[in-house]
Parts: structure tokens; C-alpha cells; sequence
């Protein structure tokens, strides 16, 4: 039997605490950091209770929660979006919507800040479909309010994906927070 889900931790001296916002949208977990910001981890997939699917499910957890958002000031969400807009179609919702809503809401892709790229020609990916090298997309992201995190970087291939001990087709993203 396979077990999915989604986990924060951190360390010892590090207080999380559990915002509870619930919904039917299951694979996004908010908490709040040492009273600080708030952090939502975000899987999406494909949610056929909901008939709903991947970005429309990004869309739906904003839309639920928007006055929360709004009003914690302080937010990161940080996780596999699996999304980009090299997959957006003119019927439905896209990935570009999903960014235009995080903008509408003062948060912005770290990644696409930091470094100046187009949404949809990042240079860096962070998802290699298959574990293969030659199959390389940025489906990872992290938005957040401006000025609270203060680096992002991602991990490689060769350490995280390709080495002989691989677990995820995903390498980390790891950024620092403002303080």
C-alpha cells in the first residue's frame, strides 16, 4: 500500500502550529511559523471527488481562503504545484491564472523574481518526469509576500534525482526567510 501526503517539520526550536484551514481540497497543509508568517505546503493533483485538476485546485484553496491570505500579512506557499505555462490551454483554468490570482493577493513567484525569468522559461528545473535528465520542467514553486524570504535555491539533478539513493523526481527548494 502506498501512503501520500504532505509533511512540515522543522527544527527543535521552531514553532509550528496548525492554522486548520480546512477544506475539501486536501493536499495543502497551513500553519503558522514561531508567530511570525504563515506557511502553506501545497501538493496539488488531480482531485476527482471534486472533479477538479491540478491548477483548479491551486485556484479553489485561494479563492476559499482569500480573506485569510489577505489578512496574515506575512505568507509563503512553498510546494508541487505541478504546473507551468507551457501547459496552458485556452479553455479552462491555466497556470497563468493561478499566478494572476497570487498576484492579485501581493504574493509573487520567489523563483521568477529572483531571477528575472519568464513564467514558463525557467531555466532551472525542479521535476525531471520518469527520473529522467532529458525530461526537465519547473513545477516547484514558492510564492510569498514581498520582502520575507531573502533566497532560493534548488537543488540538482546529480545530488537529489540522479544519485543511487533517489526517492523523489523532485529536487529541494530551499529559501531563507527575512527576519
Amino acid at each position: 500500500m502506498k501512503i501520500k501526503g504532505l509533511l512540515i517539520f522543522a527544527k527543535k526550536d521552531i514553532a509550528l502550529k496548525n492554522n486548520f484551514w480546512n477544506s475539501k481540497h486536501e493536499l495543502f497543509l497551513s500553519i503558522n511559523v514561531n508567530n511570525y508568517f504563515d506557511l502553506v505546503g501545497v501538493w496539488t493533483q488531480n482531485n476527482t471527488k471534486l472533479n477538479s485538476y491540478y491548477v483548479e485546485e491551486m485556484i479553489a484553496y485561494l479563492r476559499i481562503f482569500e480573506e485569510k491570505i489577505k489578512k496574515s500579512g506575512k505568507i509563503i506557499f512553498c510546494g508541487d504545484f505541478n504546473s507551468n505555462k507551457i501547459w496552458d490551454k485556452n479553455n479552462g483554468k491555466g497556470h497563468m491564472d493561478m499566478v494572476k490570482l497570487f498576484n492579485s493577493m501581493n504574493l509573487k513567484s520567489i523563483y521568477h523574481e529572483l531571477s528575472q525569468e519568464e513564467e514558463g522559461k525557467e531555466s532551472v528545473p525542479t521535476f525531471y518526469q520518469y527520473f529522467h535528465k532529458d525530461k526537465p520542467y519547473h513545477i516547484d514553486y514558492v510564492f510569498s509576500t514581498p520582502n520575507l524570504v531573502k533566497t532560493l535555491s534548488i537543488g540538482s539533478y546529480e545530488e537529489f534525482v540522479g544519485c543511487e539513493n533517489m526517492k523523489s523526481d523532485h529536487v529541494p527548494l530551499i529559501f531563507e526567510i527575512k527576519l
